[in-house]
């Protein structure tokens, strides 16, 4: 929902990529060149990966965290709640949202769509309360 505008991103309907992960020099696959915001106010020309479809994408993603040894620093492998999962990933640098401070607030966003949407009903239907 936060990175891909509930699918309707540009990043989306053009390269399957729901994440916005980047493509960098450990990227073997597909790739298309996008302009993107980092940071509060700026924005560069980027590599982000392309994928047939987004299945391909969700399985990458899983795939990219699971591999990349800062998300298991981050602990987000040893967190069970939605919040400090999110942190974790933030922690990790997973993206680079920052406020007009430059205070990282990617968790906090993620954080707000999940209670928004009462997303975290989803983590009791397989695990219980």
């Amino acid at each position: 929902i936060l990175e891909s505008n509930w699918g309707r991103s540009k990043l989306t309907k053009e390269a399957n990529n729901l994440y916005g992960i980047k493509a960098d020099a450990s990227w073997h696959g597909d790739k298309v060149l996008f302009n993107t915001k980092e940071y509060y106010n700026s924005h560069v020309n980027a590599y982000f990966r392309k994928y047939k479809s987004w299945a391909d994408s969700v399985t990458d993603r899983s795939n990219f965290l699971m591999k990349n040894k800062r998300y298991l620093k981050s602990g987000l492998f040893e967190t069970n709640t939605y919040r400090s999962q999110a942190q974790a990933l933030e922690d990790a640098g997973y993206a680079t949202t920052t406020n007009a401070k430059g205070e990282k607030i990617y968790a906090d966003k993620l954080i707000s769509v999940i209670k928004n949407y009462n997303l975290y009903e989803i983590d009791y239907s397989v695990k219980p309360k």
